[in-house]
């Protein structure tokens, strides 16, 4: 009997340490999702500022302008027509903070 008392006394010990070891980690993962937060809330306020600014029409102008140029200019370069329109494909619309390099 005294030997199975000693047993569930560690196993007790064991768990309560386990359940301790588990609950610092919950407490390390917490910290360090509040410690990343204000980086989220920064890229989510700085991605909902690219897209006000790419659903106005003067940006949709600008790069259909920016676009056309950019195809021409391939032209200007001596691509063929069917060079110059794969090259400005491949690009997309340049992204926002790629023009201001």
């Amino acid at each position: 009997m005294r030997i199975k008392l000693t047993l569930i006394a560690w196993g007790l010990a064991a768990f309560t340490v386990m359940g301790s070891a588990v609950a610092a980690e919950g407490s390390k993962r917490e910290a360090r999702v509040r410690q990343v937060m204000p980086v989220f809330s920064g890229m989510r306020a700085a991605i909902e500022a690219q897209f006000e600014v790419l659903a106005q029409p003067a940006t949709a102008t600008q790069l259909a302008a920016f676009t056309r140029n950019y195809y021409e200019a391939l032209k200007r370069q001596g691509f063929s027509d069917g060079q110059a329109l794969e090259l400005v494909k491949a690009m997309g619309f340049p992204r926002l903070g790629e023009l201001r390099r």
